[in-house]
Protein backbone atom coordinates (compact mmCIF):
# COMPACT_ATOMS: atom_id res chain seq x y z
CA UNK A 1 0.00 0.00 0.00
CA UNK A 2 2.92 2.31 0.95
CA UNK A 3 4.69 1.91 -2.59
CA UNK A 4 1.05 3.05 -4.55
CA UNK A 5 0.87 6.11 -2.37
CA UNK A 6 4.59 6.71 -3.07
CA UNK A 7 4.29 6.43 -6.73
CA UNK A 8 1.03 8.08 -6.59
CA UNK A 9 2.62 11.42 -4.92
CA UNK A 10 5.69 11.06 -7.50
CA UNK A 11 3.35 10.74 -10.09
CA UNK A 12 1.13 13.62 -9.41
CA UNK A 13 4.00 15.68 -8.65
CA UNK A 14 5.83 14.96 -12.30
CA UNK A 15 2.48 15.80 -13.78
CA UNK A 16 1.64 18.93 -12.41
CA UNK A 17 5.48 20.27 -11.44
CA UNK A 18 6.59 18.85 -14.78
CA UNK A 19 4.02 20.36 -16.67
CA UNK A 20 4.12 23.65 -14.84
CA UNK A 21 7.97 23.85 -15.75
CA UNK A 22 6.99 22.59 -19.02
CA UNK A 23 4.71 25.14 -19.96
CA UNK A 24 7.31 27.81 -18.91
CA UNK A 25 10.48 26.65 -20.71
CA UNK A 26 7.77 27.09 -23.87
CA UNK A 27 6.78 30.29 -22.82
CA UNK A 28 10.68 31.26 -22.62
CA UNK A 29 11.23 29.96 -26.33
CA UNK A 30 8.18 31.79 -27.87
CA UNK A 31 9.55 34.75 -26.42
CA UNK A 32 13.31 34.42 -27.70
CA UNK A 33 12.10 33.24 -30.91
CA UNK A 34 10.85 36.17 -31.13
CA UNK A 35 13.42 38.62 -29.99
CA UNK A 36 15.63 36.85 -32.42
CA UNK A 37 13.39 36.22 -35.45
CA UNK A 38 15.61 38.62 -38.17
CA UNK A 39 18.75 35.75 -37.46
CA UNK A 40 18.50 34.03 -40.60
CA UNK A 41 18.49 30.08 -40.26
CA UNK A 42 18.82 27.28 -43.44
CA UNK A 43 19.92 24.02 -43.39
CA UNK A 44 21.26 24.65 -47.03
CA UNK A 45 24.60 22.69 -47.36
CA UNK A 46 26.11 24.68 -49.74
CA UNK A 47 24.13 28.33 -49.53
CA UNK A 48 25.84 31.33 -52.10
CA UNK A 49 26.75 34.08 -49.88
CA UNK A 50 27.55 37.30 -52.45
CA UNK A 51 28.83 39.70 -50.02
CA UNK A 52 30.21 36.89 -46.95
CA UNK A 53 33.29 38.13 -46.29
CA UNK A 54 34.07 35.48 -43.42
CA UNK A 55 32.61 32.39 -42.60
CA UNK A 56 32.23 31.16 -38.45
CA UNK A 57 30.79 28.03 -36.84
CA UNK A 58 27.81 28.24 -34.19
CA UNK A 59 26.82 25.72 -31.91
CA UNK A 60 23.63 25.17 -30.21
CA UNK A 61 23.47 21.91 -27.41
CA UNK A 62 20.79 21.22 -25.05
CA UNK A 63 19.80 18.22 -22.52
CA UNK A 64 16.21 18.53 -22.15
CA UNK A 65 15.53 15.43 -19.14
CA UNK A 66 11.69 13.55 -18.47
CA UNK A 67 10.02 14.04 -15.86
CA UNK A 68 8.75 10.58 -13.63
CA UNK A 69 4.99 11.21 -15.32
CA UNK A 70 6.70 10.69 -18.75
CA UNK A 71 8.80 8.07 -18.03
CA UNK A 72 5.91 6.42 -16.62
CA UNK A 73 3.46 6.96 -19.63
CA UNK A 74 6.50 6.37 -22.01
CA UNK A 75 7.39 3.02 -20.63
CA UNK A 76 3.48 2.02 -20.49
CA UNK A 77 2.93 2.82 -24.20
CA UNK A 78 6.52 0.54 -24.66
CA UNK A 79 5.13 -2.03 -23.18
CA UNK A 80 1.74 -2.04 -25.45
CA UNK A 81 3.26 -0.54 -28.61
CA UNK A 82 2.95 2.26 -30.86
CA UNK A 83 4.60 5.48 -30.64
CA UNK A 84 5.83 6.86 -27.52
CA UNK A 85 3.86 10.32 -28.02
CA UNK A 86 4.72 11.92 -24.37
CA UNK A 87 8.44 12.39 -25.63
CA UNK A 88 8.03 14.02 -29.14
CA UNK A 89 7.19 17.33 -27.50
CA UNK A 90 10.65 17.17 -25.37
CA UNK A 91 12.70 16.66 -28.38
CA UNK A 92 10.57 19.46 -30.36
CA UNK A 93 11.43 21.33 -26.85
CA UNK A 94 15.09 20.48 -27.40
CA UNK A 95 15.21 20.96 -30.93
CA UNK A 96 13.96 24.75 -30.60
CA UNK A 97 16.12 25.21 -27.44
CA UNK A 98 19.07 24.01 -29.39
CA UNK A 99 18.19 26.74 -32.29
CA UNK A 100 18.20 29.44 -30.22
CA UNK A 101 21.45 28.79 -28.08
CA UNK A 102 23.01 28.56 -31.86
CA UNK A 103 21.09 32.09 -32.72
CA UNK A 104 22.62 33.50 -29.33
CA UNK A 105 26.34 32.37 -30.55
CA UNK A 106 25.52 34.16 -33.83
CA UNK A 107 24.30 36.85 -32.03
CA UNK A 108 27.63 37.33 -29.75
CA UNK A 109 29.62 37.06 -33.14
CA UNK A 110 27.55 39.82 -34.83
CA UNK A 111 26.50 37.45 -37.66
CA UNK A 112 23.13 37.44 -39.64
CA UNK A 113 23.18 34.04 -40.99
CA UNK A 114 23.52 30.55 -39.68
Amino acid sequence: MEFLIIMAVLLGLGFFVGGHLERQHWASIRLRESQTHDLIVSNIGRLPPPNATEARMVIGSVVVSSDFFKTFIGGWNQVFGGRIGVFEGLLKRARREAILRMKADARRLSLIHI
